[in-house]
């Protein structure tokens, strides 16, 4: 016997057995935990030199009891996060019900609604009203503006030891005000004073349609070198520019998408199929950690299959962590702002074009550079939450003892188009991205800042004038916002005004009276 083969029988690393099934659920009735655990010992570690196995003996999911008459939860598991509730409006009739399906035939089902007025900055909430009603009902103007927490227990008589449990946050608030400007989206005017008026259906909940006390008009006036019209309603001014808040991309976030994707990449096989060979008949065992496989339904189901079963530590633990909930929120949030951002500089690039002090590298850069990585992190975000959302839905959603080889191969299925997106995600420059988008945002910061309108005022509330030099005889159009805003609920409107000189060539008229002209 060798030197080396005597020295590495003189110890054993140990070995994980394979995980036990989940635990009842450690509550009676309700939400509560249930977790399975796993032992180094297969084969235990022995001898001086040994290695304990690495990775987690440990592991917990959430759980909900029902009672035998009840099944599902009461809100879905929506709105569960005060930073998302349901947007709800002030002035309808709002009737509010339990999803909970009823399976046996029951004479009473007692429901008892606690609805808590909660603090927007500090986690405090107070009890504002309670009901035993079977709907939850909110009349038009009942509870003031804000935002709530409702409670709900589903019992089958007060003080049951059956019962079914949930709570979702909702935001109340008016509807956002009818404001628009007179004359429409767009129009032509003369040169001198040009009147802006804009009008608000707003209403009050008691005294009826026109109520306007406590409405605020905010304008915003940019112009623009145009003597076109058309060119001129091509112009879309996004929300972010006009008030000249930047996006707010968490870069750091993508990042770490990225990172998690060149792990991902790293532990799961690039392949056709994880789980499964081509024929879809029997497991891959050069991917299982354990040589078992599992029942496919045909026989006792002495050994379902889950995905902890087929996966080793390393994979496994993995998942858990780029499967779980707060991931993919932040995933799904980012995804939007992505889209959101893409759509403001892309709508504001026609703008940028007519700007003399901006360069053609400039513009290059923001077409052939920012909008198509920004296109393609926005379409791969969209793909990995949809997945990822998927695979939670899957594993966490699906109790271990439905487990079938059949719904192992629909998480292989995710985990092949999750290697796909993946791999495209790692394919972006994402250093470089953070860059040009700060660019492109300094740019149209630029943009805003030289193209303000150097002679619009607000006359009254409601209304504002526009003063074009008729000896100037300059081409310009003025693209006006007003932001109407009543007791938090807001709501824009735009008009484009292109103004034409009298004998003009651009205008293709030789009338020296100049009709405004509406835009449907």
């Amino acid at each position: 016997m060798t030197e080396t083969a005597l020295f590495t029988d003189l110890y054993v690393d140990g070995g994980w057995t394979s995980w036990t099934n989940f635990s009842t659920c450690n509550v009676p009735m309700g939400h509560g935990i249930q977790y399975q655990t796993r032992e180094c010992s297969d084969p235990q570690p022995c001898g001086v030199l040994a290695q304990d196995c690495q990775g987690a003996n440990y592991t917990e999911r959430k759980c909900e009891v029902f009672p035998s008459c009840l099944e599902g939860s009461v809100f879905g598991g929506n709105y569960m996060a005060k930073a998302d509730p349901l947007v709800l409006y002030s002035s309808a009739n709002i009737e509010i019900l339990p999803k909970t399906q009823i399976k046996c035939q029951l004479t009473t089902l007692s429901r008892n609604w606690t609805l808590y007025r909660c603090d927007e900055n500090i986690d405090n909430e107070t009890l504002h009203y309670e009901s035993g009603t079977t709907a939850f009902l909110i009349r038009p103007g009942e509870f003031p503006s804000g935002l709530y927490r409702l409670f709900v227990r589903m019992e089958y008589y007060p003080g049951s030891f059956e019962f079914v449990e949930g709570y979702m946050y909702f935001r109340l608030q008016l509807p956002p005000p009818n404001v628009i400007i007179q004359g429409g989206s767009g129009r032509l005017s003369g040169p001198g004073t040009t009147n802006i008026d804009a009008w608000s259906g707003s209403y009050d909940l008691t005294k009826g349609p026109g109520y306007r006390d406590g409405l605020e008009f905010i304008w915003n006036c940019l112009e623009f070198p145009t003597d076109s019209l058309n060119m001129l309603m091509t112009f879309i001014l996004a929300e972010s520019f006009t008030s000249l808040s930047n996006g707010t991309i968490s870069w750091d976030f993508i990042k770490e998408l990225a990172k998690m994707s060149e792990r991902y990449l790293n532990i799961f096989p690039s392949n056709d199929r994880f789980f499964f060979n081509h024929t879809y008949r029997h497991l891959n065992l050069e991917n299982i950690s354990s040589p078992q496989s599992c029942d496919d339904g045909t026989t006792n189901m002495s050994n379902p299959c889950f995905v902890g079963n087929v996966m080793n530590v390393e994979m496994y633990s993995f998942m858990e962590m780029f499967i779980n909930d707060s991931f993919i929120q932040e995933t799904l949030a980012q995804k939007d702002i992505v889209k959101d951002v893409l759509t403001d500089i892309s709508s504001t690039l026609p703008m940028l074009k007519l700007q003399p002090d901006i360069t053609t590298p400039e513009i290059d850069m923001i077409e052939t550079n920012l909008l198509p990585s920004m296109e393609s992190l926005n379409r791969q975000s969209r793909y990995i939450s949809s997945y990822l959302t998927e695979l939670n839905t899957l594993i966490y959603g699906t109790a271990r003892s439905n487990f079938t080889v059949s719904t192992l191969q629909l998480v292989d299925k995710q985990l092949v188009y999750l290697t796909k997106r993946t791999t495209e995600i790692m394919q972006l420059n994402i250093s470089d991205m953070v860059i040009w988008e700060t660019e492109a945002w300094n740019l149209i910061i630029k943009l805003y800042e030289s193209s303000k309108c150097t002679s619009f005022s607000e006359t009254v509330t409601g209304n504002a004038e526009v003063f074009t030099d008729p000896d100037n005889r300059k081409a310009v159009g003025y693209i006006v916002t007003v932001k109407g805003s009543l007791h938090g609920s807001e709501n824009t409107y735009q008009q484009r005004i292109q103004v034409i000189f009298p004998n003009s060539s651009s205008s293709g008229s030789t009338s020296d009276t100049v009709p405004d002209i509406n835009i449907k």
